[in-house]
């Protein structure tokens, strides 16, 4: 996805170039899941990818009396895929530990068949507004693989482990690689503090804590430099009514680097969320 970048990459004393994009890609699934006998959860989905991407450049000439030219190349792809996922059963029973409760591993693969992309590019100079070209392409994305496991500790304690890869390097655009992609991949752990639900527990015994961090090497690859993201995280939940609950987050990430003329940025989040549950889906114990 491209959101909103816009640099200079080259500077004369008679004009200079700008660049900037927006636009991204989206999905529509349908998905099911089946538990087998021995526990084993398979889930999968069936995708559908459509988006539109904008790219804008721009030759700027400080003279006023030259008119700039600006050209605007379109993306529009669309295909599908499918996503397939595992949970393993509750490995915590192998483990013979009163203190360690739902023990499971759980991975991913999500598959992207080649996008049809229409593409168009239109050049606006002073003497007209011009379809400079059309066509429709293949574009390939690579495939996302995810993995993770999770385990609670004392019935309270939620601890979780994610890594994800893509090989960006696979990626493909009418047959053609990006000499600014590499592979990409994330590790991030969390930690959740959930008190046991009881009746006499007052408001502020029924808060949920939670805390993470992560680090991801992008697909990003500027000036020979690969962009690094490291963020840390931290957050609370507060009850509303019974399985309802407002959650808040702040997050800090640090991203980028100075070298080789690139931006070091240091990011803040907050987070503001409702999670709504629905009495259907609650089993009323007896």
């Amino acid at each position: 996805m491209v959101d909103n970048i816009v640099y200079n990459t080259n500077s004369t004393n008679n004009y200079y170039y700008s660049y900037s994009g927006n636009g991204g890609l989206s999905k529509i699934f349908i998905s099911s899941s089946y538990r087998t006998p021995f526990n084993l959860n398979i889930g999968a989905s069936f995708d559908y990818y459509f988006g539109n991407l904008n790219y804008t450049s721009v030759v700027n000439f400080p003279n006023n009396n030259t008119y700039n030219s600006v050209y605007i190349r379109t993306y529009s792809p669309q295909g599908i895929g499918t996503t397939v996922g595992l949970l393993s059963p509750d490995f915590a029973d192998f483990l013979n530990s009163k203190n360690i409760t739902e023990f499971r591993i759980g991975a991913s693969i999500e598959y992207i068949g080649n996008l049809n992309t229409d593409t168009i590019l239109i050049g606006n100079s002073y003497y007209k507004v011009d379809t400079l070209g059309e066509a429709t392409v293949k574009t390939k994305i690579p495939v996302k693989i995810s993995t993770g496991l999770s385990f609670i500790l004392s019935n309270k304690y939620l601890f979780s482990v994610d890594y994800i890869y893509q090989p960006w390097s696979n990626f493909r655009f009418n047959g053609i690689k990006s000499d600014y992609l590499r592979n990409a991949s994330k590790i991030s752990a969390g930690f959740e503090y959930r008190p046991v639900k009881e009746s006499r527990n007052s408001f502020w015994e029924q808060i949920l804590l939670r805390a993470g961090l992560s680090y991801e090497k992008t697909q990003y690859l500027i000036n020979g430099i690969g962009i690094n993201q490291f963020s840390v995280s931290g957050g609370f939940s507060i009850p509303i009514t019974y399985e309802n609950y407002m959650d808040v987050g702040l997050e800090y990430a640090i991203r980028g680097s100075k070298n080789n003329g690139l931006y070091k940025e240091n990011i803040y989040k907050l987070n503001v969320s409702f999670a709504l549950g629905d009495l259907w889906f609650i089993r009323t114990q007896r």
